[in-house]
């Protein structure tokens, strides 16, 4: 059991058998107001504190606990943190053995703490940039799960990324195409890498690579005839037809 005393010193005040004095630091191989402990040459060796007549000693009888060492500084630079104190058990002759006691104690910081940023989730892909043919998409990610604050770093690496992409093969011009080949009649399909003859436009069967040859086509009634909108030759060469066989 450990026994905490104060003693009040005369000019030579000797501590009882087995006692050793300590300070704030823990134990202290000197007295307090700046005297020698001494190791008397008597058989019973008690230790006599020589200093200033009034002076103030806290002994403590052993083998014991050493008393609490103060408290350390806080574990952080900022918010919160950690802090404790520590004793150490001592034997007979004051050295510290392998058994040490700890108390922990919270502490705070009040300085706002560094915030490194970090990255988000990835987006999905976006659109690719060609409709056919090889083209390019991208997908990205933001440095806002946190925005960096407080001088925190900043997030490391590409805010987007890309790859190859292709919707569809874009049309390709037949071997044999020139644009010379093309009569005055005949229809350019949207591409302007294919011409279709007149006769073939609007006859259900797509003739240009891109389809355009049956766009905007209509029937006309009891005729089983299929007309482009805009075509007025085609138009003119229809209401002749009925003309002449009514």
């Amino acid at each position: 059991m450990t026994h905490i005393r104060i003693y009040i010193c005369d000019d030579s005040f000797q501590l009882p058998l087995n006692v050793v004095k300590f300070n704030e630091h823990g134990r202290a191989p000197t007295c307090l107001f700046r005297k020698t402990l001494l190791r008397s040459r008597r058989s019973v060796r008690p230790y006599s504190c020589i200093y200033e007549a009034g002076g103030v000693v806290e002994v403590q009888k052993l083998p014991g606990w050493s008393p609490w060492s103060g408290w350390t500084s806080c574990s952080v630079t900022c918010g919160y943190g950690d802090s404790f104190r520590q004793a150490h058990w001592l034997d007979k002759d004051g050295q510290r053995v392998n058994e040490t006691a700890r108390e922990h104690m919270g502490c705070y910081i009040p300085k706002s703490c560094p915030v490194n940023g970090n990255w988000t989730v990835w987006s999905g892909w976006y659109w690719c940039s060609s409709v056919c043919g090889p083209g390019r998409q991208e997908r990205y990610r933001y440095c806002v799960n946190p925005k960096p604050a407080n001088g925190g770093l900043p997030c490391s690496g590409l805010a987007n990324e890309s790859r190859a992409c292709e919707v569809q093969p874009c049309p390709t011009i037949p071997p044999s195409f020139r644009l010379s080949d093309c009569a005055d009649e005949d229809f350019m399909c949207d591409s302007g890498l294919q011409c279709v003859p007149a006769a073939q436009r609007c006859d259900r069967t797509l003739h240009c690579h891109d389809g355009s040859d049956e766009v905007k086509c209509r029937y006309v009634r009891n005729q089983g005839a299929i007309l482009h909108l805009s075509t007025r030759i085609l138009c003119l060469i229809l209401l002749s037809y009925i003309f002449v066989t009514t």
